[in-house]
């Protein structure tokens, strides 16, 4: 195994993946990031994390002041190898445990940059620690996201695992989802899509019946059946009667809310805005209304209007939340780009950020491309006279207008490039998306 001090380098990685998330990519914003790692019980034993990987495209880094961390393969506990320095960086394509002694605070992050595939992009995420609940908001498992729960158990027996599923409609029967078993110091991923699918963003928990599991949520999202990024989606905090989210970014982009009533009675939720001022209530969501064993998703872009806000919910009854934040781009083309420019959108040229953004609906480049190409088409054609004033049949002969008027850009096209008849076969418009053949 390679090991070391972790370099500028990998801390500006870093920073460019948080940049990512924050700015220019679309992530789920957990309740709480999973704290660091202490037990004020003495330091006789180890206590650790689970870090998940993969394949070869993924880097862990863990830190503690003692700098006392040991670093072991999930299936190989007795080939723990000490990592040296305060913080260190390791290589890893397989999942990897990281423990450190009771009374040492500590904590391990797992990094993936992968540029092609399901999975390319760049994410982020801490190491959970095996437990026997965690609460996920905001998955999907739809036509444009595919979803799938990674378990790690790194005990000496097996866990039996139970995934219990809530949509607006309340608690989803999902065959399959029960009484899962997962192997003693080993790895099993469970596809979400085969359990079922639905529109709406759901919550999640994952839950065992016997033994303990780290358990962590890959979400991948679609576009045109095409890979459109991923992202690890982060445990918020468990149920309770208050719950505060904070750190949602400024910027453009949706902000949903993501709230689950896993109790048998319905939930009266305030919600409130934490800003400079103080806690203000929203207009119009002031309360919410959750019916039992049920999940809702809460736009609050326009509320927000763009700003950076924190946000407080309270309720006589305990619920769990998160928000799902992001620009409405294309999140693994801008964590690319954020690694590449070390996380300083200044840096990124015009051209090379258009690629960062979504599609409009039937376009083939971005709706700043497409402004840009307006204004500049439009000014290049009325200061051309043979756009203008020249054309005409004394310029262009009866022939020449007559041969304009039969054809156009799809007729060009075939007549220099044939081979592509098949793709614009029925096409009126040359520009518009072409069939998938």
């Amino acid at each position: 195994m390679n090991r070391g001090v972790l370099s500028r380098a990998a801390i500006a990685a870093a920073g460019a993946a948080l940049v990512a998330l924050a700015v220019l990519g679309a992530s789920t914003l957990p309740v709480q990031q999973p704290a660091s790692v202490t037990a004020p019980d003495d330091d006789r034993a180890r206590v650790g994390v689970v870090c998940p990987t993969i394949g070869e495209a993924t880097v862990l880094a863990a830190g503690s002041p003692q700098g006392r961390l040991a670093l072991a393969a999930l299936d190989e506990p007795d080939g723990a190898q000490p990592v040296d320095g305060a913080l260190g960086t390791e290589p890893a394509t397989a999942p990897m445990v990281i423990t450190a002694p009771r009374l040492d605070p500590f904590s391990a992050t797992t990094r993936t940059a992968a540029s092609t595939g399901s999975d390319r992009g760049l994410s982020m995420a801490s190491c959970p620690r095996p437990g026997a609940s965690a609460w996920f908001t905001g998955v999907r498992s739809s036509d444009t996201g595919a979803a799938e729960v990674v378990l790690l158990n790194a005990d000496a027996q097996d866990a039996t695992v139970d995934l219990s599923v809530y949509a607006a409609r309340g608690r989803v029967n999902a065959p399959g989802s029960r009484g899962i078993v997962v192997p003693a110091r080993s790895r099993r991923v469970v596809p979400l899509g085969p359990l079922f699918t639905l529109e709406q963003a759901v919550s999640l928990q994952v839950s065992t019946s016997a033994g303990r599991v780290a358990a962590m949520v890959r979400q991948r999202m679609l576009r045109d059946d095409r890979p459109a990024g991923s992202d690890w989606v982060p445990p918020t905090a468990d149920p309770a009667t208050t719950v505060v989210i904070p750190g949602l970014p400024a910027g453009k982009g949706g902000r949903d809310l993501v709230v689950v009533n896993p109790g048998e009675r319905t939930a009266s939720v305030a919600l409130q805005v934490l800003g400079a001022s103080g806690p203000v209530a929203l207009p119009g969501f002031e309360t919410i209304e959750l019916p039992p064993q049920t999940s809702r998703v809460v736009d609050l872009a326009r509320p927000l209007a763009g700003g950076a806000a924190g946000l407080r919910l309270t309720s006589e009854k305990e619920i769990a939340a998160g928000v799902i934040s992001g620009s409405g781009g294309d999140a693994a083309t801008a964590a690319v780009m954020a690694e590449v420019y070390g996380g300083d959108i200044e840096k990124v040229d015009t051209m090379v950020g258009m690629f960062g953004e979504k599609l409009p609906e039937g376009f083939g480049f971005s709706d700043t491309a497409f402004r840009i190409f307006v204004l500049m088409a439009s000014r290049r054609l009325k200061s051309d006279r043979f756009y203008t004033v020249d054309f005409t049949p004394r310029v262009y002969t009866p022939e020449g207008m007559d041969w304009i008027d039969r054809n156009d850009m799809v007729s060009v096209l075939l007549r220099h490039y044939p081979e592509l008849e098949p793709a614009l076969r029925g096409q009126r418009n040359a520009f518009a998306p072409w069939r998938r053949l």
